[in-house]
C-alpha cells in the first residue's frame, strides 16, 4: 500500500506540473482504480479524454474506452 500511496502522490503532482497531458491523468486514473478509488478515476479518465479531445491526441480512443470499461463496472456495481 506504501508504494500506491507513493504512486498516487506521484501522479497527481504530475496533474499539476502537466495538466494538458492526456497521459498523466489516465495514469493517475490507473492508480486511483487500483487503490479502489473508482469515482475519482472515473473522474481522471474522463479528464484525459477530455484533454486527448482537445489537443487532437491520437490515443484518445484508449482513453474513451478507459472510461467506458469503468463506467460499466460502477454501474454493474450499483445493481
Amino acid at each position: 500500500m506504501n508504494n500506491l500511496d507513493a504512486a498516487l502522490a506521484a501522479f497527481r503532482f504530475n496533474t499539476e506540473q502537466y495538466p494538458r497531458s492526456a497521459n498523466v491523468w489516465d495514469s493517475l486514473g490507473e492508480a486511483l482504480e487500483r487503490a479502489e478509488k473508482k469515482e475519482e478515476a472515473l473522474t481522471s479518465y474522463r479528464k484525459a479524454v477530455s484533454v486527448a479531445e482537445a489537443k487532437g491526441a491520437p490515443n484518445v480512443e484508449s482513453f474513451r474506452k478507459q472510461v467506458a470499461r469503468l463506467s460499466e463496472t460502477l454501474r454493474s456495481s450499483e445493481k
